[in-house]
Protein backbone atom coordinates (compact mmCIF):
# COMPACT_ATOMS: atom_id res chain seq x y z
CA UNK A 1 0.00 0.00 0.00
CA UNK A 2 1.24 3.54 -0.65
CA UNK A 3 2.26 5.61 2.39
CA UNK A 4 3.54 9.18 2.54
CA UNK A 5 6.23 9.71 5.18
CA UNK A 6 7.06 13.26 6.28
CA UNK A 7 10.10 14.44 8.23
CA UNK A 8 10.29 17.77 10.05
CA UNK A 9 13.04 19.93 11.54
CA UNK A 10 16.25 18.17 12.49
CA UNK A 11 14.82 14.84 11.32
CA UNK A 12 14.48 16.21 7.78
CA UNK A 13 18.11 17.32 7.96
CA UNK A 14 19.23 13.86 9.07
CA UNK A 15 17.27 12.06 6.35
CA UNK A 16 18.10 14.73 3.76
CA UNK A 17 14.46 14.81 2.68
CA UNK A 18 11.16 16.23 3.86
CA UNK A 19 8.96 13.64 2.18
CA UNK A 20 9.18 10.12 0.83
CA UNK A 21 6.53 7.93 -0.80
CA UNK A 22 6.75 4.25 0.12
CA UNK A 23 5.06 1.03 -0.86
CA UNK A 24 4.72 -1.09 2.27
CA UNK A 25 3.01 -4.15 3.65
CA UNK A 26 3.24 -2.84 7.24
CA UNK A 27 -0.03 -3.15 9.14
CA UNK A 28 0.81 -1.09 12.25
CA UNK A 29 2.65 2.09 13.16
CA UNK A 30 5.31 -0.02 14.91
CA UNK A 31 5.96 -2.10 11.76
CA UNK A 32 6.14 0.98 9.56
CA UNK A 33 8.47 2.73 12.01
CA UNK A 34 10.80 -0.30 11.94
CA UNK A 35 10.84 -0.25 8.12
CA UNK A 36 11.60 3.48 8.03
CA UNK A 37 14.39 3.17 10.61
CA UNK A 38 15.98 0.53 8.38
CA UNK A 39 15.84 2.97 5.44
CA UNK A 40 17.08 5.92 7.53
CA UNK A 41 19.37 4.53 10.26
CA UNK A 42 20.42 8.08 11.25
CA UNK A 43 17.03 8.37 13.00
CA UNK A 44 17.59 5.41 15.31
CA UNK A 45 19.03 7.32 18.28
CA UNK A 46 17.04 10.51 17.76
CA UNK A 47 14.09 11.62 19.89
CA UNK A 48 10.86 11.98 17.91
CA UNK A 49 7.10 11.69 18.11
CA UNK A 50 5.05 9.83 15.53
CA UNK A 51 1.88 11.11 13.88
CA UNK A 52 -0.55 9.24 11.67
CA UNK A 53 -2.88 11.27 9.46
CA UNK A 54 -1.93 14.47 11.34
CA UNK A 55 -2.67 13.05 14.80
CA UNK A 56 -0.05 12.01 17.39
CA UNK A 57 -0.30 8.23 17.59
CA UNK A 58 0.83 5.21 19.54
CA UNK A 59 2.80 2.40 17.95
CA UNK A 60 0.01 -0.22 18.12
CA UNK A 61 -2.36 1.74 15.88
CA UNK A 62 -3.18 0.06 12.54
CA UNK A 63 -2.34 1.87 9.31
CA UNK A 64 -4.36 1.94 6.13
CA UNK A 65 -3.80 2.61 2.45
CA UNK A 66 -2.75 6.16 1.55
CA UNK A 67 -1.91 7.11 5.14
CA UNK A 68 0.28 10.13 5.97
CA UNK A 69 2.93 9.24 8.52
CA UNK A 70 5.14 11.86 10.17
CA UNK A 71 8.29 11.92 12.26
CA UNK A 72 8.13 15.01 14.46
CA UNK A 73 11.15 16.39 16.34
CA UNK A 74 10.86 17.38 20.01
CA UNK A 75 8.98 20.64 20.41
CA UNK A 76 8.28 23.03 23.24
CA UNK A 77 5.58 25.56 23.85
CA UNK A 78 6.09 29.03 25.03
Amino acid sequence: MPITVLFFGRLAELTQTHKVELQTTASSVRELETNILELFPTLQNQPYTLALNETITDRDKPIFDSARFAFLPPFAGG
